[in-house]
Order: structure tokens, then sequence, then C-alpha cells
């Protein structure tokens, strides 16, 4: 017995020494740092949301937006061939819907002229905290750069949340977009409406240039979870007071490149 404790400290030991021996052959096994870029986000399902108008044929078109995010970052590789990320990022969400209904024949050439497309957008700015597993396939070695692959999970979760639409005055569909108010004159509220958190799986890459710490990025995000509440009383309240469908729920996608730099660098000898 005392024998298999030796063996077993033993292995331990022999265990430690060598990934005592792997960390310190890592020449920058922390990185910490900050970024800044821009994120093309769509909402997918949003184009189901708008229910045709009677028995006019109305088509549905979604568009993608374009916004800014960025952040702090840090990353620790425990091998040098892999490691781990963490970040806390400011990330905007969201995207737009036009719909047109179609005229009917006998359209007049008024009809015509006061034809518009309703629009409509649902933004949000959210607290965005990316937790990632990073492979560095040609090693973790500043000075030769280094090419990494990340791969994970990213929380969101919603600080603020805006719906505007083209509102109707006087018959006319007005030309720009205005904050949405419903029935009751009150906006679109984010506590009642919007899930707390939702949940995108995201994959991309990276490459620190050698010895001067600067980083390019591109990273893609698939969206899990709804953005929309399903409780009976957010679909009543898109249903009643938005008129959109009511059991119809969209999630995000999108793409972001980024330019960022390590402050480790600056401690390198």
């Amino acid at each position: 017995m005392i024998m298999n404790i030796k063996k077993k400290m033993l292995g331990l030991g022999s265990a430690l020494m060598l990934l005592a021996t792997t960390l310190n052959a890592q020449s920058q096994p922390w990185s910490f740092g900050a970024k800044a870029g821009v994120s093309l986000f769509w909402l997918t399902g949003l184009d189901s949301l708008k229910p045709a108008a009677g028995t006019s044929a109305t088509t549905n078109n979604a568009h993608s937006d374009i916004f800014a995010t960025g952040g702090l970052t840090m990353g620790y590789a425990f091998h040098k061939n892999i490691g781990v990320g963490l970040e806390v990022l400011y990330a905007r969400v969201g995207g737009k819907l036009e719909s047109l209904t179609a005229l009917p024949n006998n359209a007049t050439d008024q009809d015509k002229a006061n034809h518009k497309p309703y629009k409509m957008q649902i933004l949000s700015h959210n607290l965005a905290i990316p937790v990632m597993l990073k492979l560095f396939p040609m090693g973790c070695d500043p000075d030769d750069g280094i090419w990494v692959i990340d791969l994970g999970a990213q929380f969101s979760f919603p600080i603020s949340a805006s719906v505007k639409d083209t509102q109707q005055k006087n018959g006319v569909l007005s030309d720009g977009l205005e904050v949405f108010k419903d029935k009751d004159g009150k906006e679109f509220d984010k506590s009642s409406q919007l899930n707390p958190v939702t949940v995108d799986i995201i994959a991309g890459s990276s490459y620190e240039f050698p010895e001067i710490g600067l980083t390019i990025e591109w990273r893609y995000h698939l969206g899990l979870g709804d953005i929309l509440k399903n409780d009976s009383d957010a679909k009543n309240y898109r249903k009643d007071k938005m008129m959109l469908a009511a059991d119809k729920n969209i999630s995000s996608h999108g793409a972001t490149f980024s330019v960022g730099y390590n402050f480790a660098r600056l401690l390198m000898d």
C-alpha cells in the first residue's frame, strides 16, 4: 500500500513538473487587452412577425443592420496549443422589417402615390460575455505571431431596447422611423417583452502580429434562444398592441470584425 502511495505521489509530482515546464515554456501565457469593431446582425424570423393585412398579399422582407461593438478581453494559454478566453463587451443587436401590401388592380394614381411600405426596427443594447476555448494551431509564441481559433458561447444581457416604426397619419404612412407607441401611448417595455439573457454559439479566428501586439479578429454568432418572451402576456401584447404575430419569435445571427491590442506585450522584456 505504501508503495502504491509512493507511485501515485511520484506520478503526481511528474505531472506537476511537466505542467510547470509547459507553462514556463510559454513566453506569454496571459493576455489582456481591448478591442473595437463592427458587427453585422440580422434577426431570423423577423419577416414572420408581420401578418398579412386582410386578404391582400403582403411581402415581408427582413434586413440586417451594422453596429459598433467593443470591450475588454482576457485569455490564458495553459499549453502551447490550447487556452481559454473571457471577454466583457458592449454589443448591439437588431434588424429591420419592411412590409408592402399589394395594391388592387383598380388602384388610383393617388393610391399609388401614397403607397409606402410599413417599416419596423427592433434594436437592443447588450452586455455580452463570451466564454471561449482557444486553440493555437501554430503555437503560442508572440515572437512568431499567434493564430487563434475561438470556439465557445456568448451570454447576452439586454440593457435597453427600443422599437421604431413608420406610423400612419391621415391614412398615409410616415417616411421616417418614429418611436413605437401602443394603443395606450406606451413605448416598448424591455423587461416585459425581452428575455433577460440569450445565448449564442460563437466561432471565429484571430491573428496577433509578431512583437507589436496588434490583433485582427472575425467571429460568427449563431443565436440559440428567442429574443422575445414566450409567456402569454408578452404574446398578447404583440398581437393586440403591436399588431404582430403572437406565436412567432426571433433569434439573432451575425458576424463581427474587430481590431484589438494585447497589453500584455507591454510587460514583456
